[in-house]
């Protein structure tokens, strides 16, 4: 079984709670990514793992990170998903491009002010040990190569 990163669903992370982009011939791009069914299959390749997200109001999401060190946001890149369906979600990084508003559409009624910050916890599964941390709103690199952050309009 493989699927495109941007297919997965919250059901998929329930099944299998790691994935790896297997980076050879048998896939058409690099979005694709492989269920890990044991530890030998890592093999220096990029992994996500499934991770918990708790809201400060009590709620809590399934999501994925790209494990690894460093553990910061920028590395890891942390995805939550607000729905079963895995439709809709809020991605942590958001690269060299600042967030705009509509970026935080999908979070909105689902996240508020009182949702933050937003802490998280891999699983520890298959030698990989569990990465914790807490969010505050959208990350990105600004002009001058600095990470920043921006925080949902409510």
């Amino acid at each position: 079984m493989q699927k495109q990163i941007y297919d997965l669903v919250p059901q998929d992370l329930a099944n299998n709670i790691v994935w790896i982009f297997p980076m050879d011939d048998t896939v058409d791009d690099e979005d694709t990514v492989r269920p890990v069914t044991d530890e030998s299959q890592l093999n220096d390749l990029q992994v996500i793992v499934k991770t918990i997200f708790h809201t400060q109001d009590g709620s809590n999401f399934i999501g994925y990170i790209y494990w690894g060190e460093p553990s910061k946001v920028e590395y890891i890149k942390p995805v939550m998903f607000i729905d079963p369906s895995g439709q809709y979600g809020i991605s942590f990084w958001s690269g060299i491009i600042e967030p705009t508003d509509s970026d935080f559409d999908q979070a909105k009624g689902i996240l508020n002010a009182k949702s933050f910050p937003i802490r998280f916890e891999s699983e520890n599964v298959f030698g990989l040990y569990a990465i914790r941390g807490e969010l505050e709103g959208i990350y990105y690199l600004d002009r001058t190569d600095n990470i920043a952050l921006k925080t949902i309009p409510f």
